[in-house]
């Protein structure tokens, strides 16, 4: 058991090394990505942000699969954001980075696709759910 939890917070400690700032200053999930083009300006993008995170999700309930004992706790910076996870029952370490990782990706998704302009997000297909954001 405590050579897992010394592996997991290695994993952690590598990916962390990742989302370092120029000035050493750990930065949240979403401004590792800010190298990048993180904005959704059209339906088609949010789609791909979609599908983006039902991908990452598939692989996290893989873990969950093949590690039945997985367990993950975030760990924060002093701002309060997520700068890792603490991952247990992953078996090695290297399984370990991995789920981290699929983890900040999920936070840093998750944070972009709650910023999206409404008017970017596809509209109610079935009549069904229409009639219920009607009644909103």
């Amino acid at each position: 058991m405590r050579t897992t939890v010394y592996k997991s917070l290695f994993a952690m400690c590598l990916f962390g090394a990742s989302v370092l700032g120029a000035n050493g200053q750990v930065l949240p999930a979403a401004a590792a990505i800010s190298g990048h083009d993180a904005t959704v300006n059209s339906s088609e993008a949010y789609l791909q942000l979609e599908g983006s995170i039902n991908q990452l999700a598939v692989q996290l309930r893989d873990a969950y699969g093949e590690h039945p004992n997985l367990q993950y706790r975030p760990s924060y910076g002093d701002n309060g954001e997520i700068v890792g996870y603490l991952i247990t029952g992953a078996g090695s370490a290297k399984n370990a980075n991995e789920i981290s990782q699929i983890l900040m990706e999920l936070d840093a998704l998750g944070e972009i696709a709650a910023s999206v302009d409404p008017q970017y997000l596809p509209t109610a297909k079935s009549e069904r759910i229409a009639k219920r954001e009607a009644k909103d």
